[in-house]
């Protein structure tokens, strides 16, 4: 399926489901295949950094939807995620999936929770209620209206071993 078929089935079922929280709550259905074998090898990294310098070699097998990308800045790292989608409602879902589905793989095959705070650059949700969807998935902060959307990092945490269970 071509990016623009898939951004144009996306824009249907947003709007069918009357979900404000439809990429986030969708990113409970991504099953760790769909990782493809960016998880795989995710799964034998010891490190996050070792992780991150996998995925920009990997990406392109699990999906042409967007780009990831690492910025170190002030001692914090922000693993970025830049969606390729130019419709602004499933830019937003699909940048909330993508994120949401990175978290519950961390947290269930990584054994692995310990970013900072996550960004996203669109707005955040008209009803204040919503925000604990996103805390609660999340278990941090959460950022909207920021100059790009990831998780964000101590750096140091880069360097630490991955609590891996097998």
């Amino acid at each position: 399926m071509s990016s623009q078929s898939m951004e144009n089935l996306l824009a249907l079922l947003i709007k069918a489901s009357k979900d404000p929280c439809f990429g986030l709550n969708t990113a409970h259905f991504v099953e760790p295949a769909s990782f493809n074998v960016l998880g795989y090898i995710s799964m034998n990294c010891s490190t996050l950094r070792m992780i991150q310098a996998k995925i920009p070699l990997h990406e392109k097998i699990v999906g042409d939807m967007g780009v990831t990308s690492v910025e170190i800045k002030d001692g914090f790292a922000l693993q970025r995620w830049t969606c390729s989608f130019n419709d602004p409602l499933v830019r937003k879902h699909e940048v909330e999936n993508v994120l949401a589905s990175w978290c519950l793989f961390a947290k269930q095959l990584l054994n692995f929770q310990s970013w900072h705070s996550i960004w996203f650059e669109h707005n955040g949700p008209s009803d204040p209620d919503l925000m604990d969807s996103y805390t609660d998935l999340f278990g941090c902060e959460v950022f909207f209206n920021q100059p790009a959307s990831g998780f964000r990092f101590l750096e140091s945490t880069l360097l630490e071993v991955i609590p891996f269970d097998a």
